[in-house]
């Protein structure tokens, strides 16, 4: 599966969440700023001190004390991480391929993680694509995209829909899709 079409099923179902690869990843070593997230100053409560690791070297997001304080009517629920880039990308910054039945933890909430087990790992020349489920959850997904310098991903599962986007420089948000909220559904 191209990681280019992908990106764009992954945009196209988040694009009234929490945008996509629009903006350009920040430079390494640069200070965080809230021109490249879409958000005004007064919207974000950003600081490079809260970029501190505070969980488990395992874990695929790290807590920050950042803020967003806008967020869509149909995010359920959301917080602010950076990625734990070593599970993914080795030492020269390229993807892992992760063998077949790899895991990996997806500590999205405090009271919502997931073991993520990767079952395929493609790459193109668009970037690359880790596919997979939830460990012990049926009927889930896991799709993680990295391209451009950046990381998007949408996990499923009957108890929720989670994705994570950039919001600037090494900031990530994640959100839970409040399902109720969307068109089409009754909630």
């Amino acid at each position: 599966m191209n990681v280019a079409f992908l990106m764009g099923l992954l945009c196209l179902q988040s694009l009234l969440l929490s945008g996509c690869f629009s903006r350009p990843p920040a430079p390494p070593n640069s200070s965080l700023s809230t021109e490249t997230s879409g958000l005004k100053p007064s919207e974000a409560n950003i600081s490079p001190n809260s970029l501190t690791p505070t969980n488990s070297s395992l874990d695929l997001f790290i807590a920050s004390e950042a803020r967003v304080e806008k967020t869509p009517e149909h995010v359920k629920r959301h917080r602010v991480v950076t990625i734990n880039s070593r599970l993914l990308l080795d030492e020269s910054g390229e993807p892992r391929p992760m063998p077949p039945n790899s895991e990996i933890t997806l500590n999205l909430f405090p009271d919502t993680i997931y073991t993520g087990v990767i079952e395929k790992a493609e790459q193109d020349e668009s970037g690359f694509t880790w596919l997979g489920h939830l460990k012990n959850v049926e009927n889930s997904t896991l799709t993680m995209v990295f391209a451009g310098g950046l990381l998007i991903g949408n996990f499923g599962s009957p108890a929720g829909v989670y994705e994570v986007s950039n919001i600037g420089g090494e900031l990530y948000q994640i959100i839970e899709v409040d399902q109720n909220s969307l068109p089409g559904t009754e909630g």
